[in-house]
């Protein structure tokens, strides 16, 4: 490897232009980690603008413009704000050292469906609702740094409920840790699967009520509520018509009682 000394004497029997190349390209080799971090903390951190917007990149989702608060020195995302990607998807909540996270935000994938409930440190955190368009399922979340630790779903109809718990507790015993590193944030695994020796477990309406309640802190959604609902109206109207069959009848026979007694 050259030394300083055979550079300087190399750079003093060139013209200034080549000098400087050849002195730039030496420096680029040298401290191409601190050139690399630089540019890496460029591009993530900030940066452009497109249509009076902000423009950022995030891992899972790509680029993105921006509308909301910022860190006027690092120009990081700070506070509350929106990220529509150019993908379709969008995120809306609070951003901690541009990083999502909050206990109210919503993120909608470019499918339709949608997540509102917790998130820390760019990942799913804390209880959540996620609503699936194609199939009209709602299911309520609990997760711990992206692993979805407990679910809890209502079919699209409202009539039937399920529940199971997805994770391995050695994984997350280890996540919580801090020696099993969490992967991305949680967002491309719309239905995830972490262990496959779990189950769907159904349940009762009445229970998935408890539960909701319970483990969630929720009511349950509005179609199920409804449903159930419909069904006590149901089942008054056919007690109430039950009920005046029973008195046609009952005057039936003694209209017929009273005309062979007399």
């Amino acid at each position: 490897m050259i030394s300083f000394k055979q550079l300087l004497a190399l750079l003093v029997n060139m013209n200034n232009l080549e000098a400087v190349f050849i002195f730039i390209c030496v420096l680029f080799i040298r401290y191409q980690h601190v050139f690399k971090l630089c540019w890496e903390s460029l591009i993530r951190n900030v940066t452009w603008v497109k249509d009076g917007k902000l423009v950022y990149k995030d891992d899972d989702d790509g680029w993105g413009s921006y509308v909301g608060e910022v860190d006027q020195r690092s120009r990081e995302r700070n506070g509350y704000g929106k990220m529509t990607f150019d993908n379709g998807s969008y995120y809306e909540g609070g951003f901690v050292n541009n990083k999502y996270e909050g206990d109210k935000c919503v993120y909608r994938w470019p499918n339709g469906d949608e997540y509102e409930g917790g998130f820390k440190d760019g990942m799913f955190h804390g209880v959540g609702i996620y609503c699936n368009k194609a199939d009209g399922f709602v299911e309520y979340r609990k997760s711990e740094m992206a692993l979805i630790v407990d679910r809890l779903q209502w079919s699209d109809d409202g009539k039937k409920a399920y529940q199971a718990s997805w994770v391995d507790p050695r994984i997350l015993e280890m996540r919580r840790s801090g020696r099993h590193a969490a992967t991305g944030n949680g967002k491309q695994f719309q239905n995830p699967v972490i262990s496959s020796d779990e189950s769907w477990t159904k349940i009762s309406l009445d229970k998935a009520k408890e539960l909701a309640k319970k483990v969630y802190q929720l009511s349950v959604p509005e179609h199920v509520s409804s449903t159930s609902e419909e069904k006590a109206l149901g089942f008054g109207k056919a007690v109430a018509e039950h009920a005046v069959a029973h008195v046609v009848v009952k005057g039936i026979f003694e209209v017929g009682a009273w005309v062979l007694g007399g």
